[in-house]
């Protein structure tokens, strides 16, 4: 996992109304998994998904449930990615990690620390 802050500029969401929009975070790679946390999220406005729609732009998709538009700031936004190991030939090569397994508790552990230490998830 590689986390990545970066200032994000979101532009206005309508009413009622879902947005996806893009920004650029270098080094994302196309086709990664991520997990986004806004460090100071804005009332009535909601983040559904995230992806990575091409190689360094992460795309948000934003919801907005209430009657009228909404800009949300300039903020810090976090991304966890969870990057791929490409193999030979173009096959994927991933890494399991067996959860029952006694010999991983303390990569667990440690993963879910860093979640937690960059408020990505509740909890100790």
């Amino acid at each position: 996992m590689q986390v990545f802050s970066a200032s994000l500029s979101p532009t206005i969401v309508g009413p009622q109304t879902t947005s996806e929009q893009g920004f650029t975070v270098t080094g994302l790679l196309a086709g990664t998994a991520v997990i986004v946390n806004c460090q100071s999220p804005t009332p009535n406005l909601a983040i559904l998904g995230c992806r990575v729609s091409a190689a360094n732009v992460l795309a948000i998709n934003f919801a907005n449930p209430t009657t009228a538009s909404i800009t949300p700031p300039t903020a810090t936004y976090l991304v966890a990615a969870f990057h791929t190991l490409i193999g030979t030939a173009g096959s994927n090569v991933y890494q399991a990690i067996d959860m029952e397994s006694v010999d991983n508790i303390d990569l667990t552990n440690e993963l879910r620390a860093t979640l937690t230490g960059n408020s990505m998830i509740a909890g100790g």
